[in-house]
């Protein structure tokens, strides 16, 4: 829907915005496509708090930085989750293999 400037919940902003503003946005579900030439990755997942662990589970975080560092290891990553003191820095970069 996005690719046709359709939104796909009810909401007169976003509604507005997609059939009046100029844009340049696709829609995918391709890794490869949506990572490839990106100066940016913006990671914004779930990360679910366990109870058992008192740990929040960050699974989905490490693959989609591991999946965009595979497409794209000259893009910058944005984490907008939330995620343990310190992630960033046990985070493997590309530079550090």
């Amino acid at each position: 829907m996005l690719n046709v400037r359709q939104s796909p919940i009810v909401d007169v902003g976003i509604e507005d915005f997609l059939a009046t503003y100029p844009l340049t946005l696709t829609a995918t579900l391709d890794a490869e496509q949506a990572l490839v030439g990106a100066d940016y990755v913006i990671v914004a997942t779930p990360t679910n708090y366990d109870v058992s662990t008192n740990k929040f589970d960050i699974c989905s975080v490490e693959a989609v930085i591991q999946i965009a560092k595979e497409a794209n290891p000259d893009a910058t990553i944005v984490i907008k989750s939330t995620i343990p003191v310190g992630f960033v820095e046990r985070c493997p970069s590309p530079s550090r293999h």
